[in-house]
């Protein structure tokens, strides 16, 4: 398998109704050697694109996120996701700000990335980036800002007047 180069587009292994779905590799760099441990390890970061993507997004079902601007992923992940080569030379987007931030957080030690395959990534940040589970428990559900008060003058069958803002 050739090496990976900025530029090049790449088929992958994509999730059930993603089939048309590419990464475009933005960047190659070396690993970081843990902490305590000296040097890199001699294998390398590729931070990808990934396009044609079909993603809840965070309003839940009908909001969806076609594209990734950038996914930091180890090489080795990367290797065991991609099919096919598309092409090479791929003028890269003119915006790579998330890149280049992450590559300076990087070497700060203060970013990581991603040890498991593309298409699991993507079920990582949709479950993050998704709705919650479920409708909230009433309890923690928003009021119409109009609360009653009982106290201990009332019997159970009367109702107090509604408070104001700002009277609770």
């Amino acid at each position: 398998m050739k090496p990976f180069a900025p530029g090049q587009r790449w088929t992958y292994r994509t999730r059930p109704g993603e089939d048309t779905s590419t990464l475009l590799v933005l960047g190659c760099d070396l690993r970081r050697a843990p902490e305590g441990e000296s040097g890199a390890d001699g294998s390398r970061v590729v931070s990808v694109r990934l396009d044609r993507l079909r993603m809840i997004g965070p309003e839940g079902a009908g909001s969806w996120i076609s594209e990734l601007a950038h996914t930091p992923v180890a090489e080795a992940n990367v290797r065991d996701s991609v099919l096919d080569l598309l092409e090479e030379g791929v003028p890269l987007p003119a915006d790579l700000s998330g890149y280049h931030g992450w590559q300076l957080d990087y070497e700060k030690g203060e970013a990581g990335f991603f040890t498991v395959p593309i298409a699991e990534i993507l079920d990582l940040l949709e479950g993050l980036m998704g709705p919650p589970p479920g409708p909230a428990h009433p309890v923690f559900q928003k009021s119409n800002g109009r609360a009653r008060l009982l106290g201990p003058w009332e019997d159970e069958g009367e109702r107090s007047a509604p408070l104001g803002r700002g009277q609770a």
